[in-house]
């Protein structure tokens, strides 16, 4: 196990510097002027030549790739060109606004996928067993940014039940001092007793989840169905039922204890797709997390901001990949 581990944090680091190779040479061959746009856009030539110097962009490329590297060893990511703040900061600040918004809707993905797929395995090539597998499919393939539109129009425009966007009432915002504990809104507000802000930012949570939670829950609920009907083949899972036990001792007790462990693996995917796919969604639900400063990044051709988040989703890819790997290798069936 620990050579496997080994060679899997080898073959990521050997991944990582690729994809830092490949970023950094789009960001260089694309036709703007970067200079330009750290100067701002009312610099003069004196001061864009200045700040092409200031910037490292008059040395050779191999020059320049080396000192980010360098810079990368110390977590430094550069600074905006468009903020002039430093990247690793801007992506700290909106960070935990993604992980509250990943962690709820991956738990509400992990919890109706599996019900989902209990229930799918439980009445096999039935009516339900259908609309399950269907909604499977849907869930995965559904585009995000239809869906969150779709709900913007039923529960905002049409019912007024929820609101439109942001992750706080404006109004609330002004009138009340918001806690800085985790960054993550649910959490503060409990942790300061600040009821009302709960139920504010739970409001605003509502839908932005669950159009995060489709993917998940389709992914889970394909995954769950599939290990359980394998499963529940089993000589002893047979045998488990001549006992005369109770159907629901046989699925919960035994059948999903077995396939728990691809379950787990499939969620964790799932977090890591989530957790750097949220563009749209952030966009469309104005919700300042992670996938709001990518997508105004791309927009503003801001490179120090796309290879810093470039590098940071490749990072997450890589830790995530390597939990699951170990996850799966940690059963000894798999190892045998």
């Amino acid at each position: 196990m620990y050579k496997y581990i080994l060679k899997r944090v080898l073959l990521s680091i050997i991944v990582l510097f690729g994809i830092i190779l490949i970023s950094f040479c789009i960001t260089r061959v694309i036709p703007t002027d970067v200079a330009a746009k750290w100067a701002g856009p009312k610099a003069t030539a004196e001061q864009v030549a200045a700040a092409r110097v200031e910037l490292g962009l008059d040395l050779p490329y191999h020059q320049q790739f080396f000192n980010y590297c360098g810079d990368l060893l110390h977590f430094d990511l550069g600074k905006s060109y468009i903020t002039h703040r430093p990247v690793t900061t801007e992506i700290m600040n909106g960070l935990m606004a993604t992980v509250e918004l990943v962690i709820l809707a991956d738990l509400l993905g992990l919890i109706a996928g599996v019900f989902l797929g209990m229930y799918s395995a439980k009445h096999k090539n039935k009516f339900i067993d259908y609309i399950c597998r269907f909604s499977s499919i849907t869930f995965v393939s559904m585009p995000s940014f239809w869906l969150g539109l779709a709900l913007q129009l039923i529960f905002f425009g049409i019912l007024s039940l929820l609101p439109l966007g942001g992750r706080i009432s404006t109004a609330f915002a002004v009138l009340h001092q918001l806690p800085d504990i985790t960054g993550m809104l649910l959490l503060d507000s409990l942790l300061t007793g600040n009821f009302m802000l709960f139920a504010d930012a739970l409001k605003h949570l509502i839908l932005p989840v669950i159009v995060v939670s489709i993917y998940p829950t389709g992914l889970v609920l394909r995954q769950t169905r599939s290990a359980l009907l394998e499963i529940l083949n089993e000589d002893y899972m047979t045998a488990a039922k001549s006992y005369g036990l109770k159907d629901r001792v046989v699925y919960w007790r035994y059948a999903l204890k077995n396939c728990i462990g691809p379950t787990i693996t499939a969620i964790t995917y799932a977090f890591a797709y989530t957790l750097t796919n949220t563009c749209l969604v952030e966009a469309i639900f104005s919700w300042p997390g992670i996938g709001k400063y990518i997508a105004n990044a791309v927009t503003n051709y801001d490179f120090p901001a796309i290879m810093g988040t470039t590098l940071f989703t490749a990072l997450v890819y890589v830790i995530f990949n390597l939990v699951a790997d170990i996850i799966a290798a940690s059963d000894p069936r798999v190892r045998m």
